[in-house]
């Protein structure tokens, strides 16, 4: 069960981090200052690896 919502979150922050690369994407095409979108993603990979258990 703990596994099963382990990979649930893990695949939801995934998609999560997917979104906010497509902004970073849109942002970059517009020029637009992006360091919000930045720390969104630095956070959700960071929250990822925690859940994955690749980093402490």
């Amino acid at each position: 069960m703990v596994e099963k919502m382990k990979s649930q979150l893990v695949a939801a922050a995934d998609r999560a981090a997917m979104s906010v690369a497509y902004g970073q994407e849109a942002a970059d095409h517009y020029g637009i200052q992006y360091g919000f979108i930045r720390s969104v993603r630095d956070w959700i990979t960071g929250f990822t690896e925690g859940i994955k258990g690749e980093r402490c």
